[in-house]
């Protein structure tokens, strides 16, 4: 299964798994998932019923707290918390949540997002580091729009290790390893990727013991294979570029991208005025068919396929 599967997303569920998945029976959609597998069904309806399954694996998880759970954890966090205050927030959908084999549960992150987007609760946040986090990130986010805006782009590095080693018990001392480690593709804004160290325990990795895929490989890693020894890590650490250029199309779509940040064109039409080509007649430039065209799941204009209508 690869991430082409996620297109499928479009496909509706069936009505019985639908139901059983949002009256929180996971283990009965799953049941219901791996019988319709057996039988000859079509491959997008096929591919939808295999990510559903790693999606129903995760869903309890992220929503681990009950409602006396979220209520104590609200009590706790803001001040004078009533009772009837949390039936509001779930009535008004504000405290996300789902069922869990038909009881309400909350999701993990539940109480930041009720004090990032309701006020009165802000104010009344007993922990104010809380608060003064969410200040300092929106103060964050203001100077780098502000910057962007005058620089045209922002551009950083970031050096970044990763590390990563084998549970004790399934450890084999001597036998041959392999072990991946994600890296970035060199891609959009994503530039000038640098493997700086590939390490093995406590040494430089040897060349012939880890294998760097190319820069634009669908999925990326770099492949250690080895002999491994008890109590070894894997690790490696790069480099890369971000560059994010600033479009302001308040006064009009501009043709290039500020050259500061290492742009190119956006448009196709001729930089030295007149009429130029790569332009409809608003004056606007010309988008590429890519930038209109469907991008599903989450960008669908037609009706999803009938998963009954063939592979």
């Amino acid at each position: 299964m690869d991430n082409r599967y996620f297109e499928t997303l479009a496909v509706p569920l069936p009505e019985d798994i639908e139901k059983l998945k949002w009256r929180g029976d996971f283990a009965g959609a799953v049941r219901r998932i791996d019988s319709r597998l057996k039988r000859d069904i079509p491959q997008a309806l096929r591919k939808r019923l295999m990510i559903e399954k790693e999606i129903l694996k995760r869903m309890p998880g992220q929503y681990p707290y009950t409602w006396t759970e979220a209520l104590d954890i609200l009590r706790d966090n803001v001040r004078d918390f009533k009772d009837s205050e949390l039936e509001t927030l779930w009535e008004e959908d504000a405290a996300d949540w789902i069922y869990v084999d038909g009881e309400v549960r909350f999701r993990s992150s539940f109480l930041k997002n009720v004090l990032k987007t309701r006020k009165e609760y802000e104010n009344r946040a007993l922990d104010r580091g809380l608060v003064r986090s969410k200040a300092e990130n929106f103060g964050l986010l203001n100077r780098t729009m502000a910057s962007m805006k005058e620089q045209g782009g922002a551009a950083r590095r970031f050096c970044i290790r990763g590390t990563l080693g084998i549970l004790e018990e399934a450890e084999r001392e001597g036998e041959d390893i392999k072990v991946y480690l994600p890296l970035p593709i060199e891609y959009a804004q994503v530039k000038n990727v640098n493997i700086r160290s590939v390490r093995i325990g406590d040494r430089e990795a040897e060349q012939q013991e880890y294998t760097i895929a190319r820069p634009d490989a669908f999925q990326r890693t770099i492949c250690f294979h080895t002999k491994h020894r008890r109590g070894q890590k894997y690790s490696v650490e790069f480099s890369f570029e971000n560059r994010e250029a600033y479009l302001d199309f308040s006064h009009g779509s501009p043709e290039y991208i500020g050259e500061k940040c290492g742009g190119g064109k956006l448009g196709g039409g001729n930089h030295s005025g007149g009429n130029h080509s790569g332009r409809g007649a608003n004056g606007f430039a010309k988008p590429a068919d890519a930038w209109l065209a469907q991008h599903p799941p989450q960008i669908p204009f037609t009706p999803p396929p009938d998963p009954g209508a063939g592979g």
